[in-house]
């Protein structure tokens, strides 16, 4: 799936072939670096790898490999190597979008691209979970138990028949019930 705008306007940029998950990486960091004003004063910019992850769903390797070695989002971010902590921890690396990564987005975002963002993968996934969680929803309307399968729905019968039993024997050897029931309110 080839992301290319126009070069005709100004306004455009030729974007290289962003996957879902690139452009999830992109908007993430452009999230992030929004929600903080201040970033730690050890770091060049709010949006840290851990940031990143948490923000854009993507594993730790996905995050690395887009800050590392992406050559083609190497003009859409500058990253910024981990600072060294007091003992020598490496603190986290973080990025922030160039002006190419901003003019991108906005053109991702706003739509000029006129592309799907997902791939066919993607969407045949959503697809499948999607006939799925369907397929369960009718499951639950359809049984007169709700979400209870049958047979935990006839264990819960059951216990309530024995429930009854028990009840009626207590009754019959003067055991009141009602002193051994927790006080509601």
């Amino acid at each position: 799936m080839s992301m290319e705008a126009d070069q005709n306007s100004d306004s455009s940029i030729t974007l290289p072939d962003l996957g879902s998950k690139d452009v999830r990486f992109l908007r993430a960091i452009a999230a992030v670096n929004e929600s903080y004003a201040t970033p730690n004063e050890k770091v060049d910019a709010p949006a840290t790898t851990g940031r990143i992850r948490k923000v854009s769903g993507l594993d730790d390797k996905e995050v690395q490999h887009r800050l590392k070695r992406s050559k083609k989002l190497a003009n859409l971010i500058e990253v910024y190597d981990a600072p060294v902590y007091e003992g020598g921890q490496l603190g986290p690396k973080s990025a922030e979008l160039t002006a190419a990564g901003e003019q991108a987005l906005d053109q991702i975002t706003s739509g000029d691209l006129g592309h799907d963002l997902a791939s066919p993968e993607d969407l045949s996934q959503i697809e499948d979970e999607l006939i799925e969680i369907r397929e369960t929803l009718t499951a639950i309307e359809e049984n007169p138990t709700g979400a209870l399968d049958e047979d935990v729905a006839e264990n819960l019968e059951a216990l309530k028949r024995m429930m009854v039993t028990f009840q009626r024997a207590f009754e019959e050897m003067g055991v009141d019930l009602d002193q051994h029931r927790p006080d509601t309110d």
